[in-house]
């Protein structure tokens, strides 16, 4: 009996053993899966409202962590080998078609003025003397602009398709201007972007930022400090993504403040001014810690800046 008793009691503290083992490691398994800090983290939470786009569609790129190298390596499966015949034709493809782009963009714009000037004239009984002077300069400027446009099509909405179809092959391919203007989302069509397109874009986009950070390109932080003022002004892709907002504004700022010299310092140190009133203390603190940190792990090599970083805008 007594040995009974003795058996039952030694199970009774077995089990409990067990149980709590087996409790702590539930727990443990528990905290991994539902956090994933131990596995990747997650992105950046918005942390101001943004007058541009919808909050829930809008994609967060701005990573608030610095991984190790390792970390970074192993974020995302390696893209599959490129030959470099194809990434040369998709980059000399890219490299032609953002010209037609741009001179159709340019011509657009002659055109707009053109008409504007017309206008005003018919406005002032059919002469002005501005006008006068101006209308023939511009054709002439139309004139010009439409023979450089001769090999790339006379329909603005085709020469946009094809130029949207060369950056996203050449950036796919690793081009890193293309990945740029990819990110820029510059792209003029009739037709909105379909909810897949938005979501390709905005995949895409986390990638080529990544890879841009990973070679120090200096544009890609020019880029994310765009203000929603500017993205509400000139649309295109990049309003699907969450930035603009003052902080993610002045984080970029002092990361690019940290590699600029010169005049372009000073401008720097006077942009921010209508941002850093929008911020607390402790934001400002802790986004020119981050942007240190940042700096030193991914930017302390890269070329200072002594002007403003070229991101695909439409000129040459």
């Amino acid at each position: 009996m007594r040995v009974t008793k003795s058996i039952i009691a030694s199970l009774g503290v077995i089990a409990i053993v067990i149980y709590a083992v087996g409790h702590h490691w539930l727990q443990l398994d528990h905290t991994v899966v539902s956090s994933g800090h131990d596995i990747q983290r997650e992105p950046i939470r918005q942390l101001s409202n943004n007058s541009v786009g919808s909050q829930s569609s809008r994609r967060i790129l701005v990573q608030p962590y610095l991984p190790t190298k390792e970390q970074s390596d192993t974020r995302r499966p390696p893209p599959p080998p490129i030959q470099q015949s194809e990434l040369v034709q998709a980059s000399l493809a890219f490299k032609s078609l953002r010209q037609c782009h741009i001179s159709m963009s340019r011509l657009t714009s002659l055109r707009n003025r053109l008409a504007a000037c017309v206008s005003a004239a018919q406005y002032e009984g059919g002469h002005d003397a501005v006008c006068d002077k101006l209308a023939p300069e511009l054709d002439t400027k139309i004139q010009a602009v439409e023979a450089q446009l001769s090999s790339c099509g006379t329909v603005p909405a085709q020469v946009e398709l094809d130029y949207y179809q060369a950056v996203t092959q050449a950036a796919k391919l690793g081009n890193a201007d293309a990945q740029i203007c990819y990110v820029r989302g510059n792209f003029r069509r009739i037709s909105p972007w379909t909810d897949e397109e938005i979501r390709q874009y905005q995949d895409q986009a986390q990638r080529y930022v990544d890879e841009a950070v990973a070679r120090g390109d200096w544009r890609i932080v020019a880029l994310l400090g765009t203000t929603n003022n500017y993205l509400a002004h000139t649309g295109g892709l990049m309003t699907h993504l969450a930035i603009g907002d003052a902080e993610t504004v002045y984080k970029m700022n002092r990361l690019l403040r940290l590699g600029a010299i010169g005049d372009y310092a000073n401008l720097l140190d006077t942009r921010i001014n209508g941002f850093i009133v929008q911020l607390s203390p402790q934001q400002v603190a802790l986004a020119d810690e981050w942007a240190q940190d940042f700096f030193e792990l991914h930017f302390a090599n890269s070329e200072k800046l002594v002007a403003a970083p070229k991101t695909c805008t439409d000129s040459p």
